[in-house]
């Protein structure tokens, strides 16, 4: 069997229509529902296939993973082939769909996830709908998850406060495919304690080896007060979820910043302000503003507090 490091695998994620894409879509399902499940054919190949809207992931010009989504939401036939599981293939074609998805107007997805995958959707924001029952002979759980998020594809220079400024930070962690920096000084509630940002992070973290997620404060009190789900995340995944605390936040003093891998940039120049710098794809400005995060990341720590907490 070919072994495949996951950090070494660039994947890419292109939509088909069946009628181009029958042969690559309908190879790789047959080798995993047909050839390794036993699901007959005429239960996997069904007339659904011809308007729905199809995935494939592409792994050095080879295609090894594929998925098809309705157009009332509904997610199917995700199989990936065995050389490549466990390898970020399956994270990567679920946040391409989700992200489809938002920019298509659906207000939710829902899928029946066999028993296997149940954890793998639940980690990308699905959740469970009654009970479990059979399907093709297996026992399957119907989950849905709703797309709350809009999409914001062009720079805004002054989006207002909570909202959608909130919606942009989920907008970032849907785009990155490696490292999140944050920095907020109690790690604002309204912006960073839901459920959607939580999952998004925990999918990112669990990707790839070397996927992180850093996250600055300067005060932990309202933290331990009040809980908050990326505190929960960092305890869950400790060595890609990291929480630093900074006494002297010098260059990010009065500021709020988000940014994803070496382009995204959420910014808040002046919290006293309230008006927040979106710019979905600027190297050069997050590349400064990673420059100024590093250099009080590397003079920040762990906060004692919070490890006590089991951090």
């Amino acid at each position: 069997m070919i072994k495949h490091e996951r950090k070494e695998l660039a994947i890419r994620i292109e939509k088909l229509d069946w009628s181009k894409g029958q042969s690559v879509l309908a190879m790789i399902r047959r080798r995993v529902f047909i050839d390794e499940q036993g699901i007959p054919e005429s239960d996997e190949m069904d007339s659904l296939d011809a308007s729905a809207q199809h995935y494939v992931a592409i792994v050095d010009k080879k295609p090894v993973g594929t998925a098809r989504r309705l157009g009332d939401g509904r997610v199917g036939r995700m199989a990936v082939l065995s050389a490549y599981r466990n390898s970020g293939v399956g994270s990567a074609l679920m946040r391409y769909i989700i992200d489809d998805a938002m920019k298509s107007g659906l207000p939710r997805l829902y899928l029946h996830a066999q028993t296997a995958a149940i954890e793998f959707y639940a980690r990308h924001g699905f959740a469970a709908v009654g009970e479990m029952f059979e399907e093709a002979a297996m026992s399957h759980q119907a989950m849905e998850r709703p797309l709350h998020y809009q999409d914001y594809n062009d720079r805004i220079i002054a989006a207002s406060y909570p909202s959608p400024s909130d919606q942009l930070v989920l907008n970032l962690a849907l785009r990155a495919n490696r490292t999140i920096r944050i920095f907020s000084d109690t790690l604002d509630h309204l912006l960073f304690d839901n459920k959607e940002l939580a999952d998004r992070l925990s999918d990112l973290a669990r990707s790839t080896r070397d996927s992180q997620v850093q996250i600055l404060i300067t005060n932990s009190q309202l933290i331990q007060q009040k809980g908050h789900r990326l505190l929960d995340l960092s305890r869950r995944l400790p060595s890609s979820v990291h929480f630093h605390i900074t006494k002297v936040p010098e260059a990010l003093a009065g500021k709020m910043l988000v940014l994803a891998d070496h382009d995204g940039v959420l910014y808040l120049p002046n919290i006293n302000d309230g008006r927040v710098r979106f710019e979905p794809s600027d190297r050069p400005l997050c590349m400064r503003l990673i420059e100024a995060f590093d250099r009080v990341w590397q003079r920040s720590e762990e906060d004692p507090n919070l490890r006590e907490l089991g951090i």
